[in-house]
């Protein structure tokens, strides 16, 4: 379709504007709204991320000492549940370093260490927190008697 326009009248209509502010309007609305989920999907990553390191880091510990009891569980009791604690005995909250001593302390960690069949070992540990819903990681190992 052709349009008949005077000298000096070339340009676009008001309705062709307000349709072009529109569809960016629509455009940058859906990004905003993205960018949010992305957002808390990336904290939501990096906590899964601290939590697997920091219990793989507990995990360590436990390989390099046999039996990978240490003084929790006590060997009276070794299906007892054990957790980082103060010096008070009573649990903690740590960091993404694994520490009580800086803030962004969500994170708590706990192990169960119980004698299988065969003298082997079976090591739990499990960090746990809460940012938009309470989550958890659980590794398990293996490590032998000695």
């Amino acid at each position: 379709m052709t349009r008949i326009t005077a000298p000096g009248e070339e340009g676009f209509t008001l309705i062709e504007v307000l349709a072009a502010i529109a569809i960016i309007a629509f455009g940058v609305l859906a990004f905003a709204a993205n960018t949010v989920s992305l957002t808390q999907g990336n904290y939501i990553s990096s906590n899964y991320t601290i939590a697997l390191n920091l219990a793989q880091k507990k995990m360590e510990e436990f390989k390099a000492v046999t039996p990978p009891l240490g003084s929790c569980p006590p060997s009276s009791n070794p299906s007892q549940v054990c957790a980082d604690t103060d010096a008070d005995d009573n649990p903690v909250k740590i960091n993404s370093q694994g520490t009580t001593s800086s803030p962004g302390n969500i994170f708590s960690r706990s192990w169960a260490i119980t004698l299988q069949s065969g003298g082997v070992y079976k090591v739990d540990v499990t960090v746990s927190w809460t940012d938009y819903s309470s989550r958890s990681v659980v590794l398990t190992t293996y490590v032998p008697s000695g």
